[in-house]
């Protein structure tokens, strides 16, 4: 949904439908963490093999809809970091710095996206909430949700990295290696811990912006066309 500014006729965005398909496909993401985790407790503590067996396709299932859940994530949380920046730069162009496009490639821009999302969203949180007079609200919080990310990033790929070592996927059984392949499914229970709490985060992050930049879209709407 969105509404013109009366001055400058630029629209500006409820983030609605982005939010909803981003907190959706997170809430995905979760589950599927959760998932992992308890796939990954059973094979570490099995009663039997047969269940053991059992948990992991139905990891290798969960890892599929990872697949599409972490897409949908992808594409709505980008659609969302450029439509709550665009608004700021409509309505406080003064308290941002970062252009909308910017705040979106610096998601893939390889080294910088280790800092400078968790930048650029916090650049947005204060904006956001210091234009509805939520002045110093801490944003703490970012800079936890991008950290609980990109550890949550490693520790995934050490895990992939240690499940191809130990022979798990390898044709020939005599190449598998037992002890190799526990310590790669204690690296996924610490990954799928972080996982869920990055998530977590998220929701939280990017469910409080929604609130302020909804509160935003509507003042600035109202006291312009009143103004008008």
């Amino acid at each position: 949904m969105a509404r013109t500014d009366p001055n400058s006729g630029a629209r500006l965005f409820y983030p609605g439908r982005a939010w909803a398909v981003a907190k959706w496909s997170t809430i995905g993401v979760l589950i599927v963490c959760m998932t992992w985790l308890g796939t990954d407790l059973v094979e570490l503590f099995p009663s039997n093999y047969a269940i053991a067996d059992a948990a992991s396709l139905v990891a290798a299932w969960a890892s599929l809809a990872a697949i599409m859940a972490f897409l949908a994530c992808i594409v709505a949380t980008c659609m969302l970091t450029f439509r709550l920046m665009k608004n700021l730069h409509i309505v406080a162009p003064d308290d941002v710095r970062t252009s909308a496009t910017m705040s979106v490639l610096w998601y893939f821009i390889p080294v910088a996206n280790l800092l400078k999302p968790a930048r650029v969203v916090g650049e947005i949180w204060r904006a956001t909430f210091n234009n509805v007079e939520e002045y110093g609200k801490d944003s703490g919080v970012v800079g936890l949700w991008w950290f609980a990310w990109v550890v949550w990033g490693f520790a995934s790929r050490i895990q992939d990295r240690i499940m191809a070592e130990s022979g798990a996927f390898a044709p020939d059984i005599t190449a598998f290696d037992p002890e190799l392949y526990t310590a790669g499914l204690w690296v996924g229970v610490v990954a799928s811990i972080v996982g869920a709490i990055a998530c977590l985060l998220y929701l939280s992050v990017f469910g409080q912006i929604t609130r302020g930049q909804r509160r935003l879209v509507s003042s600035a709407s109202s006291t312009k066309a009143g103004v008008a």
